[in-house]
């Protein structure tokens, strides 16, 4: 039985400062995470031109590679062969994606500039840009794990809230019923005292409030 062979994913293309990226996943690692750590990486070390080919890690020893210039076996479906100068192949086998990927930037980089690439230094570029990521992303976890300021209700509506308390305590009082008339008057001075909140005696507006 002749095995099925597998179509070819679409490239996308993302548009980043300076230029455009490619790529293709067929890892674990979801599509809004890859973009977002390729965009990451490109603000420190250009990606423009260059195809990812993010896979899932299978046998292959190495987790990753950077090719000066794209091989012709390459799947470029989507693309404009002409359009592009890089390749750069990833799995999710790595401890850190973005370390990997920044690594396989920096081997660009110097494909680029016509240099030798330097493991040490690639492996040095990529550990930095791993802490940059982990620090910048625990500030937006951080961020978003604090609770919301409590709303102070508006004085407008607590005033009037207040007035309809008092005339509801007077018809109350009016008609003998002395212990819901008071709990209305205890409620009107709660009403009133929000409603005066943040006012000082003078009558003007407190300072921390308008900051």
């Amino acid at each position: 039985m002749t095995a099925r062979r597998r179509t070819p994913r679409r490239h996308r293309v993302i548009r980043v400062a300076g230029g455009r990226v490619a790529y293709t996943n067929t890892s674990r690692i979801p599509d809004a995470d890859v973009e977002r750590v390729i965009r990451f990486v490109h603000a420190r070390c250009s990606l423009d031109r260059v195809v990812v080919h993010v896979k899932r890690h299978g046998r292959a020893r190495r987790w990753g590679m950077a090719y000066d210039g794209i091989p012709s076996i390459t799947n470029l479906v989507g693309l404009r062969e002409r359009e592009w100068s890089y390749l750069i192949v990833v799995s999710d086998g790595a401890p850190s994606f973005v370390e990997l990927l920044a690594h396989e930037a920096k081997h660009v980089e110097y494909y680029r500039d016509g240099l030798q690439a330097g493991e040490r230094r690639c492996n040095a570029f990529g550990a930095f840009v791993h802490r940059e990521y982990a620090r910048a992303f625990e500030h937006v976890r951080r961020a978003a794990s604090v609770p919301p300021a409590p709303r102070r209700p508006n004085p407008g509506e607590a005033d009037e809230l207040a007035g309809d308390a008092r005339a509801l305590a007077a018809k109350l009082q009016a008609v003998g019923m002395g212990e819901w008339c008071a709990a209305l008057d205890d409620l009107y001075d709660e009403l009133h005292r929000i409603a005066n909140q943040g006012v000082d005696p003078d009558g003007t507006a407190d300072p921390l409030d308008a900051a």
